[in-house]
C-alpha cells in the first residue's frame, strides 16, 4: 500500500510540474507597443514590426526550430492587424494570443 501511495503522488507531482511548464503568459501590449513603435508615434506599421523583428537577438545556434518559434513577420503582422488597416494599436496588441512559457 506504502508503494501505491508513493508511486501515485510521484506521478501526481509529475503530472503538476507539466501543467506548470505550460503555462500561458499574455504579452504586456504597453511593453510590446514600445518595443515596437520605433518611431513612436503610438502605432506599429507593417514596416516598424517586419523591423524590430529583424533586430531580435539571435541565438548562438542555427536550429529549424528557433525559426518556426521566430515565426514569420508578415504573417505575424496579419493577424494582429484584425481591422486590416496596416498598422497595429495597443488594442490589437493586447489581443494577442498568449505564449505557452517553459
Amino acid at each position: 500500500m506504502t508503494k501505491a501511495l508513493i508511486l501515485a503522488l510521484t506521478g501526481l507531482s509529475v503530472l503538476i510540474a507539466g501543467a506548470a511548464s505550460a503555462h500561458e503568459t499574455r504579452p504586456d501590449p504597453a511593453a510590446m507597443m514600445q518595443r515596437l513603435d520605433l518611431n513612436k508615434d503610438g502605432k506599429v506599421t507593417r514596416a516598424e514590426f517586419i523591423r524590430a523583428a529583424a533586430q531580435r537577438p539571435q541565438h548562438d545556434h542555427d536550429d529549424r526550430r528557433d525559426d518556426a518559434r521566430r515565426g514569420n513577420p508578415e504573417r505575424m503582422f496579419q493577424r494582429l492587424d484584425r481591422n486590416n488597416d496596416g498598422v497595429l494599436t495597443k488594442a490589437e496588441l493586447s489581443q494577442a494570443k498568449p505564449r505557452k512559457k517553459g
